[in-house]
């Protein structure tokens, strides 16, 4: 079992999000919420569908492994342009190479069907994005916090 006092013994890669939002106001206060924390991550950002599967697959702009690396954490909004959220999960946990990034659907949408089919597909989390300003700060610190300080993600390559 690893010694949560001795996490560097387990060669951690370096931490990165994908954020998958094309909400210009939800990106900007990801990036405030952010900037106020001490985590120490990457943040890239697709905001379709479309990117966030090429990104993913490293294809087209994104074939640069070391610069656009494996993501550790995906946020993922359900209500894209183009090929929405559940279809870039899907794409996701169906590929080998991807599906052991954590994907938390980060959305407004309360609908129980969503939830469902979300966790049917494989989702890691389901957040509802709520509309006070001050707890959704508090839900992205907690998101942040969870899966890039406390959870101890498997090593994939």
């Amino acid at each position: 079992m690893p010694n949560p006092n001795n996490l560097n013994s387990l060669h951690l890669p370096k931490k990165s999000v994908l954020l998958v939002e094309d909400s210009e106001e939800d990106y900007e206060m990801f990036i405030r919420v952010v900037k106020k924390t001490d985590l120490q991550f990457e943040l890239n950002r697709c905001e379709t569908g479309e990117d966030a599967i090429i990104f993913l697959k490293h294809q087209s702009i994104y074939q640069d492994k070391e610069k656009f690396q494996k993501p550790s954490l995906i946020l993922l909004d359900l209500n894209l342009p183009g090929i929405d959220g559940k279809k870039v999960l899907e794409e996701i946990k169906l590929d080998a190479n991807l599906q052991l990034i954590p994907v938390v659907i980060f959305s407004t949408s309360s609908n129980p069907k969503d939830i469902e089919e979300c966790y049917q597909k494989g989702a890691n989390g389901y957040v509802i994005k709520p509309m006070d300003i001050s707890l959704l700060q508090e839900y992205i610190q907690i998101l942040l916090l969870h899966w890039l300080k406390i959870n101890i993600p498997y090593v994939y390559q």
